[in-house]
């Protein structure tokens, strides 16, 4: 649909309306400022206003992929020294709770790769992607994606990459062997390498929009 072109004067009118507005519904004037100093908020004020007032969706799907069978694993080694991905740094959570973590072998399955819309603390995100105990992964299948970009080549599904390697964080819900739950993150640290840790999920801590996350696939047509 074309757009009419506004006079200044009536661009100039409209926003003084709309200010007028505003503020008769208690937005304040230190309100008014905080989008212009945050270019994220500016943005989600953008599409919530283009979305007709409703909150786009939290997740954006963006693909599948099939993670093949996987044999039993041992992080000490797929984190190790020997380790085939270039790891920059390890964070404390995660060298606690799953550099000695031991898995069986598993069988192939279908994950998602979902990017997220807005910045969102855990629990929202695991709600949006199916549920706990339905979306992990096993930690072997998230060091098997790391594996196919260990270098941090770029995300190409034609290629089998389906990480981001640019500066934005990969998410996947694990749980640790005392059966707790963790977000375990890695992003890619451009001439250094893979960094990763984990945080709990019962965090305050918001992960910022545009990051993606690794989980397992639940068809919408499944009972």
């Amino acid at each position: 649909m074309e757009q009419s072109i506004a006079s200044p004067a009536q661009i100039i009118g409209r926003v003084n309306e709309c200010m007028r507005r505003l503020l008769e519904a208690g937005l304040t004037f230190d309100d008014l400022q905080k989008p212009i100093n945050d270019p994220a908020m500016r943005q989600r004020v953008v599409d919530y206003w283009r979305n007709g007032g409703q909150e786009p969706s939290l997740l954006k799907p963006i693909t599948t992929l099939l993670v093949p069978a996987l044999s039993d694993f041992d992080a000490s080694i797929a984190f190790g020294p020997e380790s085939k991905i270039k790891i920059w740094v390890l964070g404390d959570n995660f060298r606690a709770h799953f550099l000695r973590k031991k898995e069986k072998a598993i069988g192939e399955a279908r994950f998602q790769i979902s990017e997220l819309n807005r910045d969102s603390v855990d629990a929202l995100i695991i709600e949006a992607l199916g549920g706990q105990g339905k979306i992990e992964a096993f930690l072997a299948q998230f060091a098997w994606a790391l594996e196919q970009q260990p270098n941090g080549e770029g995300y190409d599904p034609s290629q089998g990459r389906y990480l981001c390697a640019d500066g934005r964080v990969n998410i996947a819900y694990i749980f640790d062997d005392e059966g707790v739950q963790w977000a375990v993150g890695a992003d890619w640290r451009a001439g250094r390498g893979w960094g990763l840790g984990a945080w709990s999920v019962a965090s305050p801590r918001a992960w910022h929009a545009g990051g993606l996350l690794f989980s397992q696939f639940q068809d919408p047509l499944a009972p």
